[in-house]
């Protein structure tokens, strides 16, 4: 009896009991708070010196606890999922106590309100992460591994040099800040979300990190760590976003929005094409923060995090049965074996291009007419809608991949459908990728304004949906032969971001510095010891030959017996 309990109550299903508990807690404190408008600062005062007040504090308002209420509902879903898919790993608590160490993390660095305690959570976002992806132990992983870490350590390196820099405002209590702080504080917190949010020039490490198990990508890369530099310019960015970083932001956001969803449009590999995804929807909410609409982004952010890591985990599954093969081309036996499983598919992508009254549809329909409202520039208004155009580009077409029935692979006939665990998990996201869009839009904008589009705003919108329409229908009808191989290689190939930030850079590092530690012996000769050496013996070279003149030797005791005197009299 003992043993069969202890099967059915594994440690997947006892921690995401515990998760999913404090996720309804979480909830039900948001709701509270919410209503009545308030909120809860708890501070710890540990040390004062030099004016500077040390202390831990944490925030618990509607966006810590909203987001801290799904980072827990996601996180308790995919740990069962990952009893599933992890079935028969001889590590699997190694994998289990990462993952909550990983959440644990993130949780702390929604709830901190300063940079001390948020640099803590964010360095624990970084080492958990590198354990998950090289969680395989094997070549790939580990070069995968060491691009995340090395890539985000950038970022950590841009919260030290704030946290130093405002030590001159007496606390490093951003929230509680009564001064703009200065403008190169507010680019190196910039610097710090966009390396974790992968926006460019740092987005090479989001594809590469795939090589993780897909739970771990359900969780890591979809709704929590690649979120984490979108939630803190979210919550300070009444203090962050001055004029010279809404500039820099917008550009780095609009490229990556379009970089990745070209590239998704090419890629065949089913994971790294829901992983530029998440590259591109990024890229959308770092647009809309540029915009100066924190609130809507958090919006996208919450329904983004539910359907992105709901893809995840049908992506997973269809891998897991297709024998771990990746390529969406061999994986087109799907709906025949799992009809189940390709109705949640289709929907997942259907709530990620903004389907009608889906979740996505309520923050991309608001996202899309605020753009448009904007007295914004048509290139910027063509750029949006050609972001949402790739966005229902990569969906249908990853669809039509892995539901075609002409595949060459054949799916194992005894893993028909899915497992009682992955039906909950998934069943449950489903749920609520649906449904928890409009409660969410009528909780945070209600209230609000009702937005309406002018004439011209309307028939600008057509014209930019028309154009990209025809755009594409002449292409296609063209078999893409105006587009050179060479574009279409470096547009798969993410404009060889991977290529630059990595070999090129590690090579660019090496010349510098040996080139550097040449200069540096070549200048160390010159002025070190053994230039002074030679710098002597050329002087008393010169002072011995001129001795040797009766002359010069009478100048010189003639001025050396003045000296004596000088020296006497003063």
């Amino acid at each position: 009896m003992n043993k069969t309990l202890l099967i059915k109550f594994s440690p997947y299903k006892i921690w995401a009991l515990n998760l999913i508990i404090l996720s309804a807690i979480s909830w039900f404190s948001f709701m509270l708070v919410l209503i009545n408008s308030t909120s809860m600062f708890i501070e710890w005062s540990i040390n004062v010196k030099s004016g500077v007040s040390i202390s831990a504090s944490l925030i618990f308002d509607w966006v810590s606890l909203s987001f801290l209420g799904a980072v827990l509902m996601i996180s308790s879903m995919i740990l069962l999922y990952s009893e599933h898919y992890m079935k028969g790993d001889t590590n699997y608590l190694r994998f289990i106590y990462t993952m909550l160490l990983f959440v644990s993390s993130m949780c702390f660095l929604v709830i901190s309100p300063n940079l001390i305690s948020l640099l803590l959570g964010w360095d624990g976002l970084g080492l958990s992460s590198y354990l998950l992806v090289t969680y395989y132990q094997n070549f790939s992983s580990s070069n995968a591994g060491m691009i995340t870490i090395m890539m985000n350590r950038v970022g950590d390196v841009g919260i030290l040099l704030s946290l130093g820099l405002w030590f001159n405002e007496g606390s490093w209590n951003m929230t509680l800040s009564g001064s703009q702080p200065a403008e190169l504080i507010c680019l190196l917190l910039g610097l710090a979300a966009m390396t974790k949010s992968a926006q460019i020039p740092f987005s090479a490490w989001l594809p590469a990190a795939m090589a993780a198990p897909t739970p771990v990508s359900a969780l890591v890369h979809s709704s929590t760590l690649v979120t984490a530099g979108v939630y803190l310019l979210v919550r300070f960015e009444p203090i962050l976003l001055v004029n010279s970083m809404n500039s820099l932001l917008m550009i780095s956001a609009v490229s990556t929005l379009f970089m990745a969803g070209v590239a998704a449009n090419l890629e065949y590999d089913l994971k790294k094409i829901i992983a530029l995804s998440t590259l591109s929807q990024l890229g959308l909410m770092m647009v809309i923060l540029s915009m100066g609409l924190p609130e809507l982004a958090f919006f996208h952010l919450l329904t983004h995090a539910l359907f992105k890591s709901l893809l995840f985990m049908c992506a997973g599954e269809i891998i897991h049965m297709g024998g771990a093969a990746q390529d969406g081309r061999l994986l087109g036996a799907s709906s025949r074996s799992s009809p189940s499983l390709m109705m949640v598919f289709v929907g997942s992508n259907a709530v990620l291009t903004g389907f009608p009254f889906l979740s996505g549809f309520y923050s991309k329909e608001l996202m899309s007419e605020t753009a448009f409202s904007q007295q914004s520039a048509l290139t910027f208004s063509a750029l949006m809608g050609l972001g949402a155009a790739l966005t229902a580009g990569y969906s249908l077409r990853m669809v039509l991949l892995v539901s075609k029935n002409t595949s060459e692979f054949m799916f194992n006939p005894r893993k028909m459908d899915m497992s009682p665990l992955v039906v909950l998990s998934s069943g449950f996201l489903f749920f609520l990728s649906v449904c928890m869009g409009s409660i969410l839009f009528w909780l945070i904008f209600y209230g609000s304004a009702l937005m309406v589009l002018s004439s011209p705003q309307k028939f600008s919108v057509w014209a930019v949906m028309l154009v990209l329409i025809f755009s594409w229908s002449y292409l296609m009808s063209n078999g893409l032969n105006m587009i050179s191989p060479v574009m279409t290689w470096f547009n798969s190939k993410m404009w060889f971001l991977g290529l630059i930030t990595t070999k090129k850079m590690n090579k660019m590092s090496y010349y510098v510095g040996t080139a550097s530690q040449q200069n540096m012996e070549q200048w160390m000769e010159i002025v070190g010891p053994q230039g002074l050496k030679e710098k002597f013996s050329l002087l008393s070279a010169q002072f011995s030959m001129g001795q040797h003149s009766s002359l010069i030797s009478s100048y010189l005791m003639s001025a050396f017996i003045v000296i004596i005197l000088l020296l006497a009299f003063i």
